[in-house]
């Protein structure tokens, strides 16, 4: 089930509130919590070690440490995911010695975002959404218990932070060279990046000379 639908139903389950504005709201809130961020006041290295740091913990949460499942989920090998934690600085032992359910670690930062959303919506609320804030805990709860689980495989998840990088770079730049130079690569290279990524839609909108 999508997040968006969680979330909703969730609302609607514990505080008898259907409100689609809010809940879309409080799931974007989870979104931006939960998911590898792409960082991109960081140099592009620094900021695919991050993202990729982020994207691995999740997967070690999940599996209690359990490196072979780490590497099912990821489409690697087991070589590869102990060779790849070992250069992310990830210790999956301290995973599998916490034993802490995945739920557990998360609720506290789905609380948040709830709240967070809350507030965002704060001066269109009316009386009866405004009950919700007794609600917030329990809602977190069974949101962090039933959080959808659809990991992509590391060279995907790679792909796309990398266009999800490049393309935010061009946004901010507005301007080709300026972006190759951020980026650390030749011109010529964004082009073959623009043209794998198809970003030549956003180039164009962007007034990119």
């Amino acid at each position: 089930m999508h997040l968006n639908n969680i979330v909703d139903e969730k609302l609607k389950e514990v505080a008898a509130l259907e409100d689609k504005v809010l809940s879309d709201l409080i799931a974007t809130q989870i979104e931006t919590r939960l998911q590898p961020f792409v960082d991109i006041t960081k140099s592009f290295s620094k900021a695919e070690k991050d993202f990729m740091k982020n994207y691995f913990s999740n997967m070690l949460l999940d599996s209690y440490g359990n490196i072979s499942q780490v590497a099912r989920l990821a489409g690697i090998t087991r070589k590869q995911a102990t060779r790849l934690l070992k250069k992310l600085g990830l210790d999956a032992s301290k995973y599998r010695k916490a034993l802490k359910r995945p739920e557990t670690v998360r609720q506290p930062l789905i609380e948040d975002a709830c709240l967070d959303g809350i507030r965002k919506y704060g001066p269109v609320m009316n009386a009866k959404n405004e009950s919700i804030h007794q609600y917030v805990a329990q809602i977190s709860t069974d949101i962090a218990k039933n959080l959808p689980k659809d990991y992509v495989p590391y060279k995907l998840a790679k792909k796309e932070f990398k266009k999800s990088f490049v393309s935010a770079i061009l946004h901010k730049t507005k301007d080709k060279r300026l972006a190759a130079k951020e980026l650390g690569i030749s011109l010529r290279s964004l082009y073959r990046l623009v043209e794998e990524f198809r970003l030549e839609e956003q180039v164009q909108t962007s007034a990119l000379a």
